[in-house]
């Protein structure tokens, strides 16, 4: 990226935040922008899933500093949109929540659902879907209350993700079946109210889910300045009277305890500072990211981790063929006859090929390039120095 590009875009990045800060907290000074690049903004904050929030920041500027009429229009229908999307997820998901206490199934919505309501307006935090937490052995209960609200089933295993039209989507992850085996007793540490199975976490288990959650996206791929959002959103609120001797004892055992101060002070400078700090090696690897990590970091960093599980130099071709003859155990639990019948592998891995290029059709050719790209490369090395910034290490055991 050429200087002065790349100065403008650091200007755009820091505009941002600005105008996030102020959407966040009212009391905080708006900024001036009437040297904004409107344009530029808004395409940073779509492709950070932020249009919704910072529209809030928008329409409270001056009218002279305020963005052309067409882009200032897109952010009101972000706003509008996002409104009318939370109203209607709330009514289902309460729902989908009390039709599974109902019956029987023990469950905990996370994330996203859960941190938007500490918001100053729930609709602020975007989501593309709702996270619920439910008993494995209750997975056929699961499913049969999906059908019965008209919902269609994608499974993965243990996954179960649901989707309905218009824009309903539903990710049901079986307690014994999480990224971090730290959780594996989560249901059982939910606070539930009598006469309910409905529980949340308390805001300690609340906290270290969502530090796990955030360190899982910055170690395979990348994490957007929304997730930042969220530590901030919920630091701001609960971090005083957190239990800080457990907090610091738990975040000891996920090996995450640098990552939590790092992001934490990342987070206040961002959103509760003046003059945000964007000239990092931490802030331009999330600012890339958009809102879940990119294509080209996320081979790299797989690379990487696989190199270190295998000991062995993983070298493009390597990459290629294990992406194309996809591993038996992620076959196994997408189609349980190859996992009674290990001889079936061949026939499933086939079935699974031709329903990605037919059916789903979600191949990205694109993405090929990125298999060229070597552990050795200054790319790679540039990811190695952002996990070191960032506190965190690509040693798989020490992050799950």
């Amino acid at each position: 990226m050429q200087t002065k590009a790349k100065s403008e875009y650091a200007q755009c990045f820091s505009y941002l935040l600005k105008l996030l800060a102020y959407a966040l907290d009212s009391e905080r000074r708006l900024p001036d922008c009437t040297a904004v690049n409107w344009q530029a903004l808004y395409s940073l904050s779509e492709l950070h899933s932020l249009a919704s929030l910072v529209s809030y920041a928008v329409c409270a500027l001056p009218k002279v500093q305020r963005p052309q009429s067409e882009i200032y229009e897109l952010f009101r229908q972000h706003q509008a949109l996002a409104l009318v999307t939370d109203s209607n997820v709330n009514l289902e998901t309460e729902l989908i929540l009390n039709s599974l206490s109902d019956a029987g199934v023990k469950c905990i919505p996370v994330k996203g659902y859960v941190i938007k309501n500490d918001y100053p307006i729930p609709s602020m935090r975007s989501m593309t879907d709702v996270d619920i937490i439910y008993a494995s052995d209750k997975k056929q209960e699961v499913k049969d209350i999906f059908a019965s609200l008209g919902y269609t089933l994608e499974e993965n295993g243990e996954e179960l993700n649901f989707n309905k039209e218009p824009f309903y989507h539903f990710e049901l992850h079986s307690d014994k079946k999480l990224n971090h085996v730290y959780f594996s007793d989560i249901l059982d540490r939910g606070v539930y109210p009598a006469g309910s199975l409905v529980g949340h976490l308390n805001p300690e288990d609340s906290y270290l889910f969502l530090l796990c959650h955030l360190s899982k996206h910055f170690i395979y791929g990348g994490a957007g300045i929304r997730m930042i959002t969220d530590v901030y959103v919920f630091c701001r609120k609960y971090y005083d009277n957190l239990d800080k001797a457990y907090l610091s004892n738990e975040l000891e055992k996920l090996n995450l305890k640098d990552f939590e101060c790092k992001v934490r002070k990342l987070a206040f400078n961002w959103f509760s500072e003046d003059e945000p700090c964007t000239d990092t090696f931490l802030a331009d690897y999330i600012l890339c990211a958009c809102t879940f990590g990119n294509a080209k970091d996320s081979y790299i960093s797989n690379a990487i981790i696989s190199e270190k599980k295998t000991g062995k130099k993983q070298t493009a071709f390597k990459l290629f063929l294990r992406k194309v003859f996809v591993p038996y155990k992620t076959i196994a639990e997408l189609y349980p006859s190859a996992k009674a019948h290990k001889i079936l592998y061949p026939f499933c891995l086939c079935a699974h090929w031709f329903e990605r290029v037919f059916r789903k059709r979600n191949l990205n050719t694109k993405n090929l390039k990125y298999y060229s790209v070597s552990t050795d490369s200054q790319q790679a090395k540039r990811l190695r120095l952002v996990m070191e910034e960032a506190g965190l290490s690509y040693d798989r055991k020490a992050n799950e």
